[in-house]
């Protein structure tokens, strides 16, 4: 599990255990955030000359090969990989 979400596996606000519609909502998002990121990249390009913080573009892109990693769409991994490559 992602480093950055194992709060919200823990505990909620009130002290209660997350239900799994907490976890599957998140999942959404999660979703939704990677598949957003793919098309802006493969649609707009990334243009190293004018991005400001390259490392974090390329933590971004990082993070999404490794989502669709873990669903198999390996297509989408190599488009997203030549892109990282550009930077």
């Amino acid at each position: 599990m992602n480093e950055e979400f194992e709060d919200f596996y823990s505990d909620n606000e009130d002290g209660s255990m997350p239900t799994k519609d907490d976890a599957d909502y998140l999942e959404s998002i999660k979703d939704r955030l990677a598949r957003a990121n793919y098309e802006a990249i493969i649609k707009h390009g990334i243009d190293a000359d004018q991005t400001r913080n390259p490392k974090v573009i390329k933590r971004i892109i990082e993070e999404t090969i490794f989502y669709f990693q873990d669903l198999e769409e390996y297509e989408k991994c190599a488009d997203l990989k030549y892109e990282l490559e550009k930077l």
